[in-house]
Protein backbone atom coordinates (compact mmCIF):
# COMPACT_ATOMS: atom_id res chain seq x y z
CA UNK A 1 0.00 0.00 0.00
CA UNK A 2 1.12 3.56 -0.71
CA UNK A 3 2.09 5.59 2.34
CA UNK A 4 -0.41 8.31 3.23
CA UNK A 5 0.80 11.53 4.82
CA UNK A 6 -1.20 13.90 7.00
CA UNK A 7 -2.33 16.45 4.40
CA UNK A 8 -0.47 15.36 1.26
CA UNK A 9 -0.12 12.18 -0.73
CA UNK A 10 2.76 10.89 -2.83
CA UNK A 11 0.71 9.39 -5.62
CA UNK A 12 2.27 6.53 -7.65
CA UNK A 13 3.18 7.42 -11.22
CA UNK A 14 1.08 4.45 -12.38
CA UNK A 15 -2.00 5.98 -10.79
CA UNK A 16 -1.45 9.42 -12.32
CA UNK A 17 -1.02 7.82 -15.74
CA UNK A 18 -4.22 5.84 -15.17
CA UNK A 19 -6.13 9.02 -14.32
CA UNK A 20 -4.85 10.69 -17.49
CA UNK A 21 -5.39 7.67 -19.75
CA UNK A 22 -7.33 8.38 -22.96
CA UNK A 23 -7.70 4.71 -23.88
CA UNK A 24 -11.14 3.40 -24.82
CA UNK A 25 -12.87 1.07 -22.39
CA UNK A 26 -12.85 -2.13 -24.42
CA UNK A 27 -12.12 -4.88 -21.89
CA UNK A 28 -14.95 -7.22 -20.90
CA UNK A 29 -17.19 -7.08 -19.00
CA UNK A 30 -16.68 -3.30 -18.62
CA UNK A 31 -17.49 -2.82 -22.30
CA UNK A 32 -20.86 -4.58 -22.18
CA UNK A 33 -22.67 -1.27 -21.68
CA UNK A 34 -21.45 2.33 -21.98
CA UNK A 35 -22.82 3.89 -18.82
CA UNK A 36 -22.76 7.71 -18.94
CA UNK A 37 -19.74 9.42 -17.34
CA UNK A 38 -18.11 6.13 -16.31
CA UNK A 39 -14.45 6.22 -15.41
CA UNK A 40 -11.64 4.02 -16.66
CA UNK A 41 -11.23 0.55 -15.14
CA UNK A 42 -7.50 1.26 -15.17
CA UNK A 43 -8.04 4.18 -12.78
CA UNK A 44 -10.11 2.10 -10.36
CA UNK A 45 -7.60 -0.76 -10.59
CA UNK A 46 -4.60 1.40 -9.74
CA UNK A 47 -6.35 3.12 -6.82
CA UNK A 48 -7.46 -0.21 -5.35
CA UNK A 49 -3.99 -1.72 -5.76
CA UNK A 50 -2.27 1.24 -4.13
CA UNK A 51 -4.63 1.92 -1.22
CA UNK A 52 -6.08 -1.42 -0.15
CA UNK A 53 -5.09 -5.03 0.44
CA UNK A 54 -6.72 -8.34 -0.44
CA UNK A 55 -9.69 -8.94 1.82
CA UNK A 56 -10.34 -5.23 2.39
CA UNK A 57 -13.72 -3.72 1.58
CA UNK A 58 -14.06 -1.09 -1.17
CA UNK A 59 -17.20 1.07 -1.34
CA UNK A 60 -18.76 2.97 -4.23
CA UNK A 61 -21.84 4.97 -3.13
CA UNK A 62 -22.61 5.94 -6.78
CA UNK A 63 -21.71 2.62 -8.37
CA UNK A 64 -23.32 3.13 -11.79
CA UNK A 65 -22.38 0.24 -14.04
CA UNK A 66 -20.06 -1.32 -11.46
CA UNK A 67 -16.55 -0.39 -12.61
CA UNK A 68 -15.21 -0.11 -9.06
CA UNK A 69 -17.00 -3.29 -7.97
CA UNK A 70 -15.62 -5.38 -10.83
CA UNK A 71 -12.07 -4.19 -10.28
CA UNK A 72 -12.30 -4.74 -6.53
CA UNK A 73 -13.57 -8.28 -7.03
CA UNK A 74 -10.89 -9.05 -9.60
CA UNK A 75 -8.21 -7.93 -7.12
CA UNK A 76 -9.57 -10.02 -4.26
CA UNK A 77 -11.33 -7.24 -2.37
CA UNK A 78 -14.89 -7.18 -1.13
CA UNK A 79 -17.03 -4.65 -2.98
CA UNK A 80 -20.12 -2.80 -1.77
CA UNK A 81 -21.97 -0.53 -4.18
CA UNK A 82 -25.11 1.58 -3.95
CA UNK A 83 -27.07 3.34 -6.65
CA UNK A 84 -30.49 4.94 -6.63
CA UNK A 85 -31.11 3.84 -10.23
CA UNK A 86 -32.72 0.45 -10.83
CA UNK A 87 -31.09 0.46 -14.27
CA UNK A 88 -27.60 0.99 -12.84
CA UNK A 89 -28.17 -1.67 -10.19
CA UNK A 90 -29.31 -4.14 -12.85
CA UNK A 91 -26.21 -3.52 -14.97
CA UNK A 92 -23.83 -3.78 -12.00
CA UNK A 93 -25.49 -6.91 -10.66
CA UNK A 94 -25.59 -8.68 -14.04
CA UNK A 95 -21.94 -7.87 -14.78
CA UNK A 96 -20.91 -9.37 -11.43
CA UNK A 97 -23.20 -12.43 -11.36
CA UNK A 98 -21.36 -15.69 -12.06
CA UNK A 99 -22.56 -17.83 -14.95
CA UNK A 100 -21.81 -21.53 -15.06
CA UNK A 101 -20.60 -23.59 -18.00
CA UNK A 102 -24.20 -24.81 -18.28
CA UNK A 103 -25.42 -21.21 -18.45
CA UNK A 104 -23.01 -20.47 -21.27
CA UNK A 105 -24.17 -23.52 -23.21
CA UNK A 106 -27.84 -22.63 -22.73
CA UNK A 107 -27.32 -19.07 -23.91
CA UNK A 108 -25.27 -20.14 -26.94
CA UNK A 109 -27.89 -22.72 -27.95
CA UNK A 110 -30.67 -20.16 -27.56
CA UNK A 111 -28.65 -17.70 -29.64
CA UNK A 112 -28.52 -20.19 -32.52
CA UNK A 113 -32.30 -20.04 -32.82
CA UNK A 114 -32.34 -16.25 -32.68
CA UNK A 115 -29.70 -16.06 -35.42
CA UNK A 116 -31.85 -17.78 -38.04
CA UNK A 117 -35.13 -16.01 -37.28
CA UNK A 118 -36.39 -13.92 -40.20
CA UNK A 119 -39.79 -12.75 -38.97
CA UNK A 120 -40.24 -10.35 -36.09
CA UNK A 121 -43.56 -10.05 -34.36
CA UNK A 122 -45.39 -6.75 -34.52
CA UNK A 123 -48.13 -7.77 -32.14
CA UNK A 124 -48.26 -8.16 -28.38
CA UNK A 125 -45.36 -10.57 -27.84
CA UNK A 126 -42.88 -9.20 -25.34
CA UNK A 127 -44.67 -5.88 -25.02
CA UNK A 128 -45.37 -4.09 -21.78
CA UNK A 129 -48.85 -3.83 -20.28
CA UNK A 130 -50.81 -1.21 -22.15
CA UNK A 131 -50.75 1.25 -19.23
CA UNK A 132 -46.92 1.32 -19.29
CA UNK A 133 -46.31 1.60 -23.01
CA UNK A 134 -46.74 5.35 -23.34
CA UNK A 135 -43.90 5.89 -20.88
CA UNK A 136 -41.36 3.15 -21.62
CA UNK A 137 -41.81 2.99 -25.42
CA UNK A 138 -41.81 6.76 -25.84
CA UNK A 139 -40.14 8.01 -29.06
CA UNK A 140 -39.12 4.52 -30.20
CA UNK A 141 -39.28 3.88 -33.97
CA UNK A 142 -41.84 1.18 -34.80
CA UNK A 143 -39.31 -1.27 -36.20
CA UNK A 144 -37.05 -0.97 -33.16
CA UNK A 145 -39.98 -1.38 -30.79
CA UNK A 146 -41.08 -4.52 -32.64
CA UNK A 147 -37.54 -5.93 -32.50
CA UNK A 148 -37.20 -5.25 -28.76
CA UNK A 149 -40.59 -6.86 -28.12
CA UNK A 150 -39.66 -9.96 -30.11
CA UNK A 151 -36.27 -10.45 -28.37
CA UNK A 152 -37.82 -9.98 -24.91
CA UNK A 153 -40.43 -12.58 -25.77
CA UNK A 154 -37.71 -15.00 -26.92
CA UNK A 155 -35.62 -14.35 -23.79
CA UNK A 156 -38.45 -15.89 -21.80
CA UNK A 157 -37.37 -19.29 -23.20
CA UNK A 158 -34.14 -19.20 -21.18
CA UNK A 159 -34.45 -21.26 -17.99
CA UNK A 160 -32.53 -19.27 -15.39
CA UNK A 161 -33.07 -15.65 -14.26
CA UNK A 162 -29.32 -15.02 -14.54
CA UNK A 163 -29.35 -16.24 -18.16
CA UNK A 164 -32.27 -13.95 -18.98
CA UNK A 165 -30.59 -11.01 -17.24
CA UNK A 166 -27.41 -11.51 -19.26
CA UNK A 167 -29.34 -11.58 -22.54
CA UNK A 168 -31.19 -8.42 -21.52
CA UNK A 169 -27.88 -6.70 -20.72
CA UNK A 170 -26.62 -7.40 -24.24
CA UNK A 171 -29.94 -6.26 -25.68
CA UNK A 172 -29.37 -3.01 -23.77
CA UNK A 173 -25.98 -2.60 -25.41
CA UNK A 174 -27.51 -3.14 -28.86
CA UNK A 175 -30.26 -0.63 -28.16
CA UNK A 176 -27.70 1.93 -27.05
CA UNK A 177 -25.61 1.27 -30.16
CA UNK A 178 -28.65 1.68 -32.41
CA UNK A 179 -30.38 4.64 -30.77
CA UNK A 180 -28.39 6.72 -28.30
CA UNK A 181 -27.39 10.03 -29.90
CA UNK A 182 -28.25 8.60 -33.34
CA UNK A 183 -30.35 9.99 -36.17
CA UNK A 184 -30.26 6.96 -38.49
CA UNK A 185 -31.66 3.72 -37.06
CA UNK A 186 -30.69 0.21 -38.30
CA UNK A 187 -33.37 -2.08 -39.71
CA UNK A 188 -34.59 -5.13 -37.81
CA UNK A 189 -32.30 -7.58 -39.59
CA UNK A 190 -29.26 -5.47 -38.74
CA UNK A 191 -30.43 -5.23 -35.14
CA UNK A 192 -30.84 -9.01 -35.00
CA UNK A 193 -27.39 -9.64 -36.48
CA UNK A 194 -25.73 -7.19 -34.10
CA UNK A 195 -27.50 -8.71 -31.11
CA UNK A 196 -26.39 -12.22 -32.06
CA UNK A 197 -22.81 -11.10 -32.68
CA UNK A 198 -22.57 -9.24 -29.39
CA UNK A 199 -24.19 -11.98 -27.37
CA UNK A 200 -21.89 -14.69 -28.73
CA UNK A 201 -18.83 -12.54 -28.10
CA UNK A 202 -19.98 -11.41 -24.65
CA UNK A 203 -20.78 -14.88 -23.29
CA UNK A 204 -17.40 -16.14 -24.45
CA UNK A 205 -15.51 -13.17 -22.99
CA UNK A 206 -17.49 -13.24 -19.75
CA UNK A 207 -16.81 -16.93 -19.27
CA UNK A 208 -13.07 -16.28 -19.67
CA UNK A 209 -13.27 -13.34 -17.24
CA UNK A 210 -15.04 -15.44 -14.62
CA UNK A 211 -12.52 -18.27 -14.91
CA UNK A 212 -9.57 -15.89 -14.61
CA UNK A 213 -11.09 -14.01 -11.66
CA UNK A 214 -12.02 -17.22 -9.84
CA UNK A 215 -8.52 -18.60 -10.29
CA UNK A 216 -6.82 -15.43 -9.07
CA UNK A 217 -9.04 -15.37 -5.97
CA UNK A 218 -8.78 -19.09 -5.25
CA UNK A 219 -12.56 -19.45 -5.42
CA UNK A 220 -14.94 -21.54 -7.53
CA UNK A 221 -16.78 -19.44 -10.11
CA UNK A 222 -20.08 -19.85 -8.31
CA UNK A 223 -18.64 -18.11 -5.23
CA UNK A 224 -17.54 -14.91 -6.93
CA UNK A 225 -20.88 -13.28 -6.23
CA UNK A 226 -20.08 -13.53 -2.51
CA UNK A 227 -17.43 -10.83 -2.98
CA UNK A 228 -19.96 -8.11 -3.76
CA UNK A 229 -23.07 -6.44 -2.40
CA UNK A 230 -25.09 -4.25 -4.76
CA UNK A 231 -27.77 -2.20 -3.04
CA UNK A 232 -30.43 -0.36 -5.04
CA UNK A 233 -30.97 2.66 -2.84
CA UNK A 234 -29.84 6.18 -2.02
CA UNK A 235 -26.60 5.96 -0.03
CA UNK A 236 -27.91 8.37 2.58
CA UNK A 237 -28.48 6.50 5.87
CA UNK A 238 -26.74 3.46 4.39
CA UNK A 239 -25.23 2.70 7.79
CA UNK A 240 -28.63 1.47 8.96
CA UNK A 241 -29.39 -0.63 5.89
CA UNK A 242 -27.89 -3.89 7.16
CA UNK A 243 -27.10 -5.43 3.77
CA UNK A 244 -23.35 -4.94 4.08
CA UNK A 245 -22.13 -7.78 6.34
CA UNK A 246 -20.67 -6.48 9.65
CA UNK A 247 -17.60 -8.66 9.01
CA UNK A 248 -16.85 -6.51 5.93
CA UNK A 249 -16.59 -3.34 8.00
CA UNK A 250 -14.92 -0.99 8.51
CA UNK A 251 -14.10 -0.38 4.86
CA UNK A 252 -10.68 0.85 3.78
CA UNK A 253 -11.40 2.68 0.55
CA UNK A 254 -14.01 4.60 -1.43
CA UNK A 255 -13.61 4.88 -5.21
CA UNK A 256 -16.45 6.69 -6.95
CA UNK A 257 -17.64 9.32 -9.38
CA UNK A 258 -20.69 11.20 -8.06
CA UNK A 259 -23.13 13.01 -10.37
CA UNK A 260 -21.47 16.14 -11.71
CA UNK A 261 -22.85 19.35 -10.19
CA UNK A 262 -24.47 21.58 -12.79
CA UNK A 263 -23.43 19.36 -15.71
CA UNK A 264 -26.00 17.85 -18.05
CA UNK A 265 -25.47 14.07 -18.06
CA UNK A 266 -28.43 11.87 -19.00
CA UNK A 267 -28.05 8.82 -16.74
CA UNK A 268 -31.55 7.40 -17.20
CA UNK A 269 -32.52 7.97 -20.84
CA UNK A 270 -31.30 7.49 -24.37
CA UNK A 271 -31.43 10.46 -26.70
CA UNK A 272 -32.62 9.79 -30.24
CA UNK A 273 -33.76 11.74 -33.29
CA UNK A 274 -32.69 15.24 -32.36
CA UNK A 275 -32.16 14.48 -28.65
CA UNK A 276 -35.67 13.22 -27.98
CA UNK A 277 -35.51 11.11 -24.84
CA UNK A 278 -36.71 7.55 -24.34
CA UNK A 279 -36.85 5.53 -21.08
CA UNK A 280 -36.63 2.30 -23.11
CA UNK A 281 -33.47 1.12 -21.26
CA UNK A 282 -35.60 0.39 -18.19
CA UNK A 283 -37.99 -1.69 -20.29
CA UNK A 284 -35.16 -3.73 -21.77
CA UNK A 285 -33.66 -4.30 -18.32
CA UNK A 286 -37.07 -5.25 -16.88
CA UNK A 287 -36.78 -2.46 -14.30
CA UNK A 288 -39.12 0.24 -13.09
CA UNK A 289 -38.63 3.92 -13.76
CA UNK A 290 -40.69 6.98 -13.08
CA UNK A 291 -38.32 9.65 -11.83
CA UNK A 292 -36.91 12.74 -13.50
CA UNK A 293 -33.31 13.77 -14.09
CA UNK A 294 -32.85 15.38 -10.67
CA UNK A 295 -33.62 12.06 -8.94
CA UNK A 296 -30.53 10.49 -10.51
CA UNK A 297 -28.28 13.57 -10.27
CA UNK A 298 -28.68 14.59 -6.57
CA UNK A 299 -30.74 17.60 -7.61
CA UNK A 300 -31.66 19.91 -10.47
CA UNK A 301 -28.67 21.16 -12.41
CA UNK A 302 -30.33 24.57 -12.96
CA UNK A 303 -31.10 25.19 -9.28
CA UNK A 304 -29.49 28.44 -8.14
CA UNK A 305 -26.58 27.59 -5.87
CA UNK A 306 -27.22 23.83 -6.29
CA UNK A 307 -28.18 23.69 -2.63
CA UNK A 308 -30.05 20.41 -2.96
CA UNK A 309 -27.08 18.77 -4.66
CA UNK A 310 -24.53 19.78 -2.04
CA UNK A 311 -26.83 18.98 0.89
CA UNK A 312 -27.45 15.49 -0.49
CA UNK A 313 -23.76 14.99 -1.24
CA UNK A 314 -22.93 15.89 2.37
CA UNK A 315 -25.58 13.48 3.68
CA UNK A 316 -24.28 10.63 1.49
CA UNK A 317 -20.71 10.98 2.68
CA UNK A 318 -21.69 11.53 6.29
CA UNK A 319 -23.43 8.15 6.09
CA UNK A 320 -20.57 6.47 4.23
CA UNK A 321 -18.11 7.89 6.77
CA UNK A 322 -19.63 5.73 9.50
CA UNK A 323 -18.69 2.62 7.47
CA UNK A 324 -15.01 3.53 7.10
CA UNK A 325 -11.88 2.84 9.10
CA UNK A 326 -10.02 5.78 10.61
CA UNK A 327 -7.31 5.59 7.94
CA UNK A 328 -9.71 5.18 5.00
CA UNK A 329 -9.21 7.17 1.80
CA UNK A 330 -11.82 8.54 -0.61
CA UNK A 331 -11.02 8.98 -4.33
CA UNK A 332 -13.52 10.79 -6.55
CA UNK A 333 -13.45 11.85 -10.21
CA UNK A 334 -15.69 14.89 -10.64
CA UNK A 335 -16.47 17.47 -13.34
CA UNK A 336 -17.97 20.90 -12.70
CA UNK A 337 -20.01 23.23 -14.85
CA UNK A 338 -18.28 26.14 -13.06
CA UNK A 339 -15.40 25.03 -10.82
CA UNK A 340 -14.70 28.56 -9.60
CA UNK A 341 -17.50 28.24 -7.03
CA UNK A 342 -18.71 24.64 -7.37
CA UNK A 343 -15.35 23.09 -6.42
CA UNK A 344 -15.12 25.06 -3.13
CA UNK A 345 -18.78 24.22 -2.43
CA UNK A 346 -18.05 20.53 -3.08
CA UNK A 347 -15.06 20.60 -0.71
CA UNK A 348 -17.17 22.39 1.91
CA UNK A 349 -19.82 19.63 1.71
CA UNK A 350 -17.14 16.97 2.12
CA UNK A 351 -15.69 18.79 5.14
CA UNK A 352 -19.10 19.08 6.74
CA UNK A 353 -19.51 15.32 6.17
CA UNK A 354 -16.32 14.71 8.17
CA UNK A 355 -13.55 14.57 5.57
CA UNK A 356 -10.45 16.66 4.90
CA UNK A 357 -8.84 16.98 1.49
CA UNK A 358 -5.49 15.35 0.80
CA UNK A 359 -3.40 17.13 -1.86
CA UNK A 360 -1.11 15.33 -4.29
CA UNK A 361 2.67 15.72 -4.12
CA UNK A 362 4.19 15.48 -7.62
CA UNK A 363 5.86 17.61 -10.26
CA UNK A 364 3.57 16.29 -13.00
CA UNK A 365 2.14 19.11 -15.13
CA UNK A 366 -1.40 17.76 -14.78
CA UNK A 367 -1.37 18.62 -11.07
CA UNK A 368 -2.66 22.12 -10.33
CA UNK A 369 -3.00 23.23 -6.74
CA UNK A 370 -2.33 19.70 -5.51
CA UNK A 371 -5.10 18.17 -7.62
CA UNK A 372 -4.91 16.02 -10.76
CA UNK A 373 -6.95 17.35 -13.71
CA UNK A 374 -7.71 15.40 -16.86
CA UNK A 375 -9.33 16.09 -20.22
CA UNK A 376 -12.27 13.76 -20.79
CA UNK A 377 -12.25 12.01 -24.20
CA UNK A 378 -15.26 11.34 -26.40
CA UNK A 379 -18.01 12.56 -24.10
CA UNK A 380 -21.46 12.64 -25.72
CA UNK A 381 -23.07 15.36 -23.66
CA UNK A 382 -23.03 19.05 -24.47
CA UNK A 383 -19.51 19.74 -23.15
CA UNK A 384 -18.09 17.71 -26.02
CA UNK A 385 -20.02 19.75 -28.59
CA UNK A 386 -19.06 23.10 -27.09
CA UNK A 387 -15.35 22.43 -26.89
CA UNK A 388 -12.86 23.11 -24.12
CA UNK A 389 -15.16 24.29 -21.34
CA UNK A 390 -14.90 23.47 -17.62
CA UNK A 391 -17.34 20.54 -17.84
CA UNK A 392 -15.06 18.79 -20.35
CA UNK A 393 -12.45 18.31 -17.59
CA UNK A 394 -12.47 16.11 -14.50
CA UNK A 395 -10.53 16.51 -11.30
CA UNK A 396 -9.38 13.76 -8.97
CA UNK A 397 -10.28 14.69 -5.39
CA UNK A 398 -8.72 12.74 -2.54
CA UNK A 399 -10.07 12.89 1.01
CA UNK A 400 -9.34 11.23 4.31
CA UNK A 401 -11.63 10.70 7.24
CA UNK A 402 -11.36 13.36 9.93
CA UNK A 403 -11.27 12.40 13.59
CA UNK A 404 -14.55 14.28 13.94
CA UNK A 405 -16.80 16.20 11.59
CA UNK A 406 -15.93 19.90 11.45
CA UNK A 407 -17.30 22.99 9.82
CA UNK A 408 -15.48 24.55 6.87
CA UNK A 409 -13.32 27.62 7.36
CA UNK A 410 -14.52 31.14 6.59
CA UNK A 411 -12.20 31.15 3.56
CA UNK A 412 -14.37 28.61 1.70
CA UNK A 413 -16.33 30.05 -1.19
CA UNK A 414 -20.07 30.23 -0.75
CA UNK A 415 -22.76 29.24 -3.22
CA UNK A 416 -24.34 31.88 -5.43
CA UNK A 417 -27.56 33.16 -3.91
CA UNK A 418 -30.52 35.27 -4.98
Amino acid sequence: MTKVYSDTLRMPDELIEAVLSQERVDEPPHNFYKYPARFSPLFARQVIKAFSRKGDTVIDPFCGSGTTLLEAMTLGRRAAGMDVSTLASFISRTKTTPLSVHDRGAIEKWCEGVAVETSFCDGECGRLPEEDREHYERNLPDGVRAFFSWVISEIGQLDKPRQRAFARLILLSVGQWALDCKTLVPNTESLRDEFVRRLREAIRDYSEFLSSTAESNGLPRCRLGSLRRIINRDARDIQGDGRIPPSWLPAKLVVTSPPYPGVHVVYHRWQIHGRKETPAPFWLANQRDGAGESFYALGRRDELGLGTYFDRLKDVFASVRSLLSDDAQVFQLVAFADPTWQLPAFLKAMQEAGFSETLVETNHECVVGGRVWRQVPGRKWYANRRGDIPASKEVLLVHRKCASASLPSDESASRPRD
